[in-house]
């Protein structure tokens, strides 16, 4: 009998563990950049100003150029590292960019740690 309750008591454990590995949410893949040439704007990550130059956003075209990040040529090819922080409640990744490199945090977020 006692045997019995401990096979019962083990097979929900067993459940349980495995509910839980499947429900780990994946982290989505950051957008892809798309390049727009001859136009003015202010680098997000390097924070130089470029007139008439190519520019790198995730925007989806150049009329909602504003609303999104923009990266100039150096910055915009190599692939942008995003901000490691999330916490217990909100496993969402955080949208910004790395400011600090060793931590791989954004400027926030490294101002909190």
């Amino acid at each position: 009998m006692l045997v019995e309750v401990l096979e019962r008591a083990f097979a929900g454990y067993a459940k349980g563990q495995k509910k839980q590995h499947s429900e780990i949410p994946q982290k989505p893949a950051p957008k892809p950049l798309n390049r727009f040439i001859k136009v003015d704007f202010n680098c997000d990550k390097c924070h130089q100003r470029f007139e008439r130059d190519t520019v790198y956003s995730p925007a989806p075209n150049l009329d909602q150029l504003n609303n999104y990040p923009t990266y100039c040529t150096d910055c915009g090819e190599n692939k942008p590292e995003f901000c490691s922080f999330h916490t217990e409640t909100n496993q969402a990744p955080c949208p910004h960019f790395v400011f600090d490199k060793k931590k791989q945090l954004c400027r926030s977020h490294n101002k909190q740690v």
